[in-house]
């Protein structure tokens, strides 16, 4: 069951999951090998396929990885404080 869209501020650490109808293998690949924790670095549009997207850029709590994914292809399904987040 998917939630509602939480507001997202810098610094917010979340639990991400792949939208199972709509990720590309990438998206997949992010989340299960980085996550499920990640910060929320800053939300944008971003062009690099030439038509733009509404893209999240995360860092992960787990690993060293940095990078941006697509707000239609992940579900943010939790918002944890930071302890909590090294436990799941």
């Amino acid at each position: 069951m998917e939630s509602e869209m939480i507001e997202l501020k810098a610094d917010d650490q979340i639990v991400v999951k792949t939208n199972g109808q709509t990720a590309s293998k990438r998206t997949r690949n992010r989340v299960k090998e980085n996550g499920p924790g990640f910060t929320f670095v800053k939300a944008d549009i971003i062009h690099a396929t030439g038509a733009g997207r509404h893209c999240v850029l995360l860092r992960s709590t787990t690993t060293k990885w940095l990078g941006w994914l697509p707000v239609d292809e992940i579900v943010v399904s939790k918002q944890m404080a930071e302890p909590e987040l090294k436990n799941v």
